[in-house]
C-alpha cells in the first residue's frame, strides 16, 4: 500500500514539474522587466528599410503647378476596361529595381537606388527635379512589395503585406496567429537574403529578453520567419495537452489506488 502511495506521489509531483517546465518554455521575453531605462535605450534601433534589386517601387511626382506638369516624371499606363473599351483606366506604374540596383526613371534615366532608404531615393530625386521644375514638388516614394512570410508551427502561416515599412519578429508572427502548442519558442529562424545574393540564417530565442536588441528583432522586406516545431508535438511545448494527460493518468491511478484500499479493507 506504501508503495502505491509513493507512486502516486512521484506522478503529482511530475504533472506539477511539467507544468511548470511548460510555462517556462511559453512565456516571451523573460526578465524583460528587469531591464533597467539604461538597457533598455539601447534597444532604440533606428530602422529604415533599405532598397534591394527586384524590389517594386512607386514614385509619385506633384506640386503646385498644373498637374500636367508632372506627367512626364510619373510613370503612367493605359489599361482598358476591356478588349472593346475605347477609353482606358490610366494608373501609376511600379519601378522595378534591376540586377544593377537601378531604376529607369523618366527624363533622368538611370538612377542608381539599391542600398537606399526611400527617403534619401526622393531626397535624390528632389534635388535632380530641380534643374526641370520650379520649387514646392512632391515627391513619394513607397515600396509596393514590403512582403514577409512566415511558415512553421503558426497558426496563419502565409505572406503578410506590410503597408508602413516596418514590423518586429513580434509583430509578424502576431500577424501569423501566434504560435501553435507544437512551435518551439526557442527556435524561430530567420532566412534573409541581402542585396548582394547572399543568404543568412540565423535563430531567435523568443524566451530571451535580450531579444530586443538582435539586428533581426526588426525583419526587412522578403524575409521568411520559420518556426520550428517540437521534436515530439505532444510533449515539447507541453502548454495543456501533455499537463492533461499526467493528470489523467494519476487520476486513474488514484483510482485504482482507492479500490485497492477500499477492498483491502
Amino acid at each position: 500500500m506504501k508503495n502505491i502511495i509513493k507512486i502516486v506521489a512521484l506522478l503529482l509531483t511530475a504533472a506539477i514539474v511539467s507544468g511548470c517546465r511548460s510555462t517556462k518554455n511559453v512565456a516571451y521575453l523573460q526578465g524583460v522587466e528587469n531591464l533597467t531605462d539604461a538597457q533598455l535605450q539601447r534597444s532604440a534601433q533606428p530602422y529604415s528599410a533599405k532598397i534591394k534589386p527586384n524590389d517594386m517601387l512607386r514614385i509619385i511626382v506633384s506640386g503646385a503647378e498644373d498637374p500636367d506638369t508632372y506627367m512626364p516624371f510619373n510613370l503612367l499606363t493605359s489599361v482598358p476596361y476591356n478588349e472593346n473599351a475605347t477609353q482606358a483606366n490610366v494608373s501609376l506604374q511600379s519601378y522595378l529595381v534591376d540586377t544593377r540596383g537601378t531604376i529607369d526613371f523618366p527624363v533622368m534615366g538611370k538612377l542608381y537606388v539599391v542600398n537606399s532608404t526611400t527617403d534619401q531615393v526622393k531626397q535624390m530625386i528632389t534635388e535632380k527635379l530641380k534643374d526641370y521644375l520650379k520649387a514646392d514638388l512632391v515627391v513619394t516614394v513607397r515600396f509596393v512589395n514590403y512582403k514577409i512570410s512566415v511558415l512553421g508551427e503558426v497558426n496563419q502561416p502565409g505572406v503578410y503585406t506590410v503597408p508602413d515599412e516596418k514590423i518586429s519578429i513580434l509583430q509578424a508572427l502576431s500577424l501569423a496567429g501566434d504560435l501553435t502548442l507544437y512551435g518551439r519558442r526557442d527556435v524561430v529562424k530567420i532566412l534573409r537574403e541581402e542585396s548582394d545574393g547572399h543568404k543568412t540564417i540565423t535563430t531567435l530565442n523568443l524566451n530571451d529578453r535580450n531579444l530586443i536588441f538582435s539586428p533581426f528583432y526588426y525583419l526587412r522586406q522578403g524575409d521568411v520567419v520559420y518556426v520550428e516545431p517540437n521534436k515530439t508535438k505532444a510533449k515539447g511545448a507541453g502548454v495543456g495537452a501533455a499537463t492533461n494527460i499526467v493528470f489523467s493518468v494519476v487520476s486513474v491511478v488514484i483510482g485504482v489506488a482507492s479500490l485497492i484500499v477500499t477492498v483491502a479493507k
